[in-house]
């Protein structure tokens, strides 16, 4: 099946940027108040015609460019044609309170990352580290991590361009906008023509622990890291214009933790109208207790040894982890469980995002897509990568695939092979034997969701799977978040997993990446030579993700049912 050509779409749009001066996007940088200092001001003046980084690909200087937003002027830069924001403060907040939208005197200088909330345990090497290889930067942790990063192709209120905001995984306990190296976001700008943000908020202990009991001040407590997101959601909302941005057509994007996120979003009330579109990418979002949460909050004052709040705010976070975590532990000996996480306060989160059957409604006017990748974290990758005992060659004859397949499934091993080969032609069978169910069965409930709402008049929702093996190990079946290196278009920047002569690799971003700009642009996630219609309960539809890519109906979904029947695949 052919594939779309290298950069065929949505290039006619951009607009140009001569209008930057009528929108007051220029200034001279100063002190940021209480933040990084910008450098003294350039007194060359601007190019006939406007600036003179309008006309460069590339341009870093202490002119500009600047955009005012209502915090502040923010200083940045541009790189390869892609105007380039970091670290800018979206709020602050102290420990345990509801976060305060930030302000600045003169111009914050955006030429770096910011820092990021604490991470537990942050002291050795992840075990998927080689498939899914970190950023080289210094993450700075502290609590003062409320802070978004901006790529842009053009700047100014007149540019309208959609805007693609980003939230990492991690659970709610890790993870950050800048920990793996394909999250930057200039290649999704630049060839999808769109805004593109991405963000830090409070995780963990920082993000979740219930305090509500000791103040007025601590009402969100249990949900500040989702309430953050709100928050900088609503910075977006308010300044994206100056940076190029349609602040009514905002499409929030998750993978993993993230995409719970992005769902979880659905079912604020203070989070509607902030965004129009959803994407989630292997995520579930299921709200936690908030009795547990409660319960937690107790234990962990009283395990902390503080006496105060006040004390619990300036406890160091090493001992307030290792206190929450003990209580987490306590609470669970007393038959509340608990993790990380949301929980239905009644306030900033009234429902659970999917339940019964139904999707919020909310959100009945956005328009959903959710994916999965074929491995997830049942596939082949970790275990190769790790040197774990086994055979798992995914390049088997027919005889030695089968006898893979009845050594995991048994009796059912027949049903599953048929059942993949019809969904999956162009795949070995033996990667049954590490196809992801879990991952799709949480998928497939919001879908169906989505599906029952959009036939009641609802806005539609769309699914795919992500199929391509990686070259790395002799072949693996795509696990945990490979998507996001294809929607990002930053194959390039992992050449030891998909190798640089790997062609349709480099197509597929294409392919993906349009499909995401189109999806930001219009709702449709339009990919050129594929109908890939709207999931309706009465008319499937799953886009697969391929060195060719198509769409399927029930195909996708009788692999699922075939291995779920036999029996699951062993964790690898």
């Amino acid at each position: 099946m052919k594939q779309m050509t290298r950069r065929s779409f949505l290039k006619g749009t951009a607009a140009s940027a001569a209008a930057l001066a009528a929108v007051g996007v220029f200034g001279a940088p100063a002190m940021a108040e209480g933040e990084t200092a910008a450098a003294p001001a350039d007194e060359e003046p601007m190019t006939e015609g406007g600036a003179k980084w309008e006309s460069a690909s590339t341009y870093v200087g202490a002119d500009g460019p600047v955009v005012q937003t209502a915090s502040g002027g923010v200083l940045g830069y541009k790189l390869n044609n892609v105007y380039r924001f970091l670290g800018i403060p979206y709020a602050h907040a102290n420990r345990f309170e509801t976060a305060q939208t930030a302000t600045w005197m003169g111009n914050f200088n955006a030429n770096v990352y910011g820092s990021v909330c604490y991470i537990p345990d942050d002291n050795s090497i992840n075990f998927t580290e080689f498939i899914t290889p970190s950023a080289v930067t210094n993450q700075i942790q502290n609590e003062d991590c409320m802070n978004l990063n901006i790529w842009s192709p053009a700047l100014g209120e007149d540019q309208k361009k959609p805007v693609i905001v980003w939230i990492h995984g991690g659970g709610y306990t890790s993870g950050s906008s800048t920990e793996l190296k394909f999250y930057a976001g200039d290649n999704l700008s630049r060839e999808g023509d769109v805004v593109v943000v991405s963000l830090n908020e409070r995780l963990n202990v920082l993000g979740f622990l219930n305090v509500a009991s000791y103040g007025d001040a601590f009402a969100t407590s249990m949900n500040n890291g989702m309430y953050d997101l709100v928050v900088a959601l609503k910075w977006i909302h308010d300044n994206i214009a100056g940076f190029g941005g349609d602040p009514e057509n905002v499409t929030i994007v998750g993978q993993s933790g993230g995409g719970g996120k992005v769902l979880t979003l659905c079912a604020m009330p203070e989070a509607q109208g902030l965004f129009q579109k959803v994407i989630a990418e292997s995520g579930t979002a299921n709200p936690g207790s908030l009795e547990a949460s409660a319960r937690v909050g107790e234990l962990t004052m009283e395990l902390s040894g503080c006496a105060s709040i006040e004390e619990l705010q300036a406890l160091p976070y090493d001992a307030l982890i290792a206190a929450a975590n003990e209580a987490i532990a306590k609470a669970g000996e007393e038959g509340l469980s608990y993790g990380w996480g949301p929980v239905i306060d009644g306030n900033t989160l009234t429902e659970a995002p999917v339940a019964d059957g139904k999707f919020t409604e909310m959100a009945k006017d956005v328009t959903l897509m959710v994916s999965t990748t074929l491995g997830e974290f049942s596939g082949n990758s970790v275990a190769v990568s790790k040197g774990f005992p086994g055979d798992y060659d995914i390049n088997k004859t027919e005889e030695e695939a089968m006898a893979l397949l009845e050594e995991k499934f048994d009796t059912g091993a027949q049903k599953v092979a048929d059942a993949f080969r019809a969904a999956y032609p162009n795949h070995n069978i033996a990667e049954a034997a590490w196809t992801d169910t879990g991952f799709f069965a949480g998928a497939a409930e919001a879908v169906a969701a989505k599906a029952a709402q959009a036939a009641e008049g609802g806005a539609p929702v769309y699914q795919y799977l992500f199929a391509l093996n990686l070259d790395c190990y002799n072949g693996c079946v795509p696990p945990h978040c490979m998507e996001i290196i294809f929607f990002m278009h930053n194959v390039e920047m992992v050449p030891e997993i998909y190798y640089p002569e790997n062609q349709a690799a480099k197509d597929l971003q294409d392919v993906i990446c349009q499909a995401y700009a189109s999806f930001a642009y219009t709702g449709v996630p339009s990919v050129e030579g594929v109908d890939w219609a709207p999931f309706q309960t009465d008319a499937p539809c799953v886009m697969v993700f391929d060195a060719e890519s198509y769409a399927t109906t029930t195909e996708v979904y009788d692999v699922v049912a075939a291995i779920t029947e036999a029996g699951p695949v062993p964790s690898m």
